[in-house]
């Protein structure tokens, strides 16, 4: 857990507590920052994913159950002194904790979810005891209004300190992948690579592939998906290297993850901060985040994938690939910032909570 403090003399005071998230949740107090307020950021381990699969017997509920309590006890140092409590994802804590926090400090409390709500096990007790919830999904919204809370849509967003352009770089990567290496993705990038290889394209994929911890089923894994085996690098890795990658790869494949239901994932603003050009698994993208054709192609399948990476590899095409790349900088560099989205969430703030900042 790491909490920290800075800012400058005039706006909000502002606790902003949640999951590390890599690294989003600070991308997040600096935008507040560069607004002019001052931010508390408690930041904690991602608890979602791992730690609560482990067995009892490991002690890991334990050491979830120790955190909850230290950032607790750290937001309600904060929160003294804030005119706004901000809690991205927030479901290491508990409904009972919001509450506490909204009685006693007497401060407008933002429940900003990062997933699906549905994905969360307490998401809606949670947002019962907001003022106001974000939400992932914008086919979610009706729901959390149900709890009888104020919510609207929040599509995710990019840091523009990692994200950019790198002018003059070569594109030398013909298609780049980054992240989650789960079963249904693997399938299809097999089956990518598996067409795209022999024309001699290069192809890079960096994610976690297998677990050394696992040998049996890492090997299992590298037989079931040998073309990918062969191209995959079983790492993760940092926001630079991802910028730099996005930046040299004339292609940046983008996979929704199955929570996005009517929602793009984060990686898609990122690939357009970065100035890539962007196929991503959704036809039609949904209305008013990227527009299909103009700002990334989408695609039906993963046949229709293959045609699209081979029509846009096409020098013929290679104008038309540029065009598109810098229409989704041009759109993301003006409304796609996390600068942008903090400066709506503030704005919702004051018009939607029920108690004033």
């Amino acid at each position: 857990m790491s909490s920290a403090g800075s800012g400058h003399a005039t706006g909000r005071r502002i606790a902003l507590a949640g999951t590390g998230f890599y690294g989003y949740i600070h991308s997040i107090s600096r935008a507040l920052e560069r607004l002019g307020h001052q931010v508390r950021t408690v930041a904690y381990p991602n608890m979602r994913n791992g730690w609560r699969s482990a067995p009892r017997r490991l002690g890991v509920r334990t050491f979830e159950n120790l955190t909850r309590r230290r950032v607790l006890r750290a937001l309600m140092r904060h929160a003294r002194d804030a005119d706004l409590v901000i809690l991205l994802r927030g479901d290491l804590l508990r409904p009972e904790d919001l509450q506490s926090i909204r009685d006693r400090m007497r401060v407008p409390l933002v429940l900003w979810l990062i997933d699906s709500v549905r994905g969360m096990s307490n998401g809606l007790e949670l947002a019962r005891q907001a003022d106001l919830v974000l939400a992932y999904n914008r086919d979610e919204v009706d729901e959390i209004r149900s709890c009888g809370t104020q919510a609207y849509f929040a599509p995710l967003a990019f840091d523009p300190e990692r994200y950019r352009p790198l002018p003059g770089l070569a594109r030398d990567v013909d298609v780049y992948y980054v992240g989650s290496l789960h079963t249904d993705r693997k399938q299809v990038l097999d089956r990518l690579i598996a067409r795209l290889e022999p024309l001699g394209l290069r192809i890079v994929v960096d994610g976690p592939f297998s677990s050394r911890f696992r040998p049996i089923r890492a090997r299992r894994t590298m037989q079931r998906y040998p073309s990918l085996a062969r191209v995959a690098r079983n790492r993760t890795v940092s926001h630079e290297h991802i910028n730099l990658m996005t930046n040299r790869a004339r292609i940046c494949l983008n996979l929704l993850p199955s929570q996005a239901t009517d929602a793009l994932n984060i990686r898609a603003y990122e690939i357009s901060g970065a100035g890539g050009f962007q196929l991503i698994n959704r036809r039609p993208i949904p209305t008013g985040l990227l527009e299909d054709g103009a700002d990334a192609v989408g695609f039906a399948s993963p046949d229709e994938m293959v045609e699209q990476v081979q029509r846009f590899l096409a020098p013929a095409n290679r104008a038309r690939r540029l065009a598109v790349a810098a229409a989704a900088l041009k759109r993301a560099s003006a409304a796609m910032t996390f600068d942008v989205r903090v400066q709506e969430l503030l704005c919702r703030v004051d018009t939607c909570c029920r108690r004033p900042v």
